[in-house]
């Protein structure tokens, strides 16, 4: 991938779960990485079918979608982090099926420094290592040529909790990152980060994620693009695996999906 690093996002059904009594009615338990998209889809179908059954939403992390589903509190969940073994052995039908593909960006906060930034993909997994620890680290100013570094810390930021985010930004560091994935590999809470000696300050969210980078000089912290471009969050290019750096716009994310296999 170029400038997004993204993951399909699925829908968690579980047959004989709530069961609709009256008025039509379905429970969906989101999480907050695919909120945007849930709403828009509905919006939409609903909007092709007037008999549509009204859906109210009640939202989680991780894979407490998982857990709502299987426990009948939810028809249905949106989840970004895959379900455990136990959860998928718990004797219920829990289906997963592929419906929204989420990138996910590096936003970054360098007061005075005209021009974007450019990071290589093994950089970035040193960056969040704690291998990297300067803005003007001699790596990141042979990617930034054009850039007047500062000689400041990176104040990296990380997600709290069991965030989707996190999972999708260490999976994309594992493969990109042979060594990150021997050392530290996927993971979707921030005790996975424990390794690192990289000073780490954790947000809730995305929104608060990107507050965050805009009100913190020298940070950089993993958010959704939707939340990045919503906030006005500016953003790194990371190079792919040809040393190409494109821009996350449409285009580009088309190209960086064709030859995404899900399985």
């Amino acid at each position: 991938f170029g400038a997004i690093l993204a993951t399909a996002v699925a829908v968690a059904l579980c047959w004989g779960g709530v069961e609709a009594t009256g008025q039509p009615t379905a429970v969906c338990s989101e999480t907050t990485l695919a909120a945007p998209g849930v709403g828009a889809l509905y919006s939409a179908f609903a909007a092709e079918s007037p008999a549509t059954a009204a859906l109210s939403f009640i939202t989680a992390t991780g894979v407490g979608n998982v857990d709502n589903v299987l426990q009948g509190k939810a028809d249905f969940g949106v989840i970004s982090v895959l379900p455990t073994e136990q959860q998928f052995s718990s004797g219920k039908s829990l289906q997963l099926v592929p419906v929204f593909i989420i990138p996910v960006v590096v936003g970054y906060n360098l007061p005075s420094v005209a021009g974007s930034l450019v990071l290589s993909r093994e950089l970035l997994a040193s960056i969040w290592a704690g291998n990297v620890t300067m803005w003007d680290d001699p790596a990141l100013a042979a990617l930034n040529p054009s850039l007047s570094l500062p000689s400041e810390p990176i104040r990296v930021l990380i997600r709290s909790g069991n965030a989707g985010a996190t999972s999708i930004f260490t999976a994309a560091l594992s493969k990109f990152s042979p060594w990150w994935a021997s050392r530290f590999g996927v993971f979707s809470t921030p005790e996975g980060f424990t390794r690192s000696p990289a000073n780490l300050t954790q947000c809730k969210d995305d929104p608060i994620m990107a507050s965050t980078i805009l009100s913190t000089p020298y940070s950089m912290g993993y958010l959704s693009l939707n939340v990045a471009v919503g906030r006005a969050v500016t953003f790194a290019q990371v190079k792919n695996q040809h040393g190409v750096s494109t821009s996350p716009a449409d285009a580009a994310i088309g190209r960086d999906l064709e030859n995404v296999v899900f399985d």
